[in-house]
């Protein structure tokens, strides 16, 4: 659903610095063109939901999903007889620090939201039906001081679809936030990475002109940069959509609304 133009200055004839065809500058410009998107129709499938002691089973039409009622989180994602996720998701404020952030302190100044996520509590855990789709939100205190407040909902559809929503309301004069993210972990036979987004190289707000936007592949044990000191990587930006999938191509698709900022690391 959408085109881009990309305009590439190369050169003619080789050179003693470069052979024929080396890339000078690029520039990329979205398009007024295409389809208008169809408006979003219930998705197709029943869903059944079984409410036990300690859990909440939503499941349709070859998968199924697991919460946890204890903590609120989803513990498992199984389509058909594969279990997708390794570590639950889970909203995360936190990344590696780099040299910048090394050098003036950010990490120190920034450290009350370390463990934000992880340390969590759950204050409310509900669910309720809609049409096509059941919709889970769990409500959450975050330990800093003072104390912030925060959000996850998840609408499972009945095609296997779930949109993840991320609220976050910090607590008053509390320093900026490393990072607003939702991080969760899978085995490592989801090796084989794909995005539409920048790339193929990592790119940061703060630096990504020099990445194109396209179609990109690779592994994820690749993504790792191998800074002279070990720090933040692998980020992408303006992502349009990614997979994690393993050798036989069953894995998981993570779609922005429209864009995202997206990394999987090993």
């Amino acid at each position: 659903e959408e085109f881009v133009l990309t305009l590439s200055a190369r050169l003619r004839e080789g050179t003693a610095w470069a052979e024929a065809g080396h890339e000078l500058a690029f520039a990329q410009f979205a398009l007024p063109a295409g389809r208008t998107a169809p408006e979003a129709e219930p998705a197709a499938g029943t869903l059944e939901t079984a409410e036990e002691a300690a859990a909440l089973v939503i499941r349709g039409e070859g998968f199924s999903v697991r919460f946890d009622k204890a903590n609120g989180e989803l513990v498992s994602y199984r389509a058909g007889e594969t279990e997708l996720l390794k570590r639950a998701p889970a909203p995360n404020f936190w990344r590696a620090y780099t040299d910048n952030d090394r050098g003036n302190g950010h990490h120190e100044r920034c450290a009350v939201w370390r463990e934000a996520g992880a340390g969590k509590k759950l204050v409310r855990f509900a669910w309720r039906s809609g049409e096509g789709e059941v919709v889970v939100s769990a409500d959450y205190e975050l330990p800093t001081n003072p104390v912030s407040a925060c959000t996850m909902e998840y609408s499972i559809r009945g095609d296997g679809q779930i949109g993840i929503g991320l609220r976050l309301t910090p607590g008053e004069g509390l320093p900026e936030i490393p990072e607003v993210g939702v991080l969760f972990a899978m085995d490592a036979s989801f090796g084989r990475l794909e995005w539409y987004g920048k790339g193929p190289h990592e790119s940061y707000w703060d630096r990504n002109v020099g990445a194109k936007l396209g179609l990109h592949e690779g592994r994820v044990k690749e993504q790792v940069v191998p800074y002279l000191r070990p720090q933040e990587c692998g980020n992408k930006t303006e992502v349009r959509f990614a997979t994690v999938t393993d050798e036989e191509g069953r894995g998981v698709r993570v779609e922005g609304l429209p864009t995202v900022e997206f990394s999987a690391l090993p």
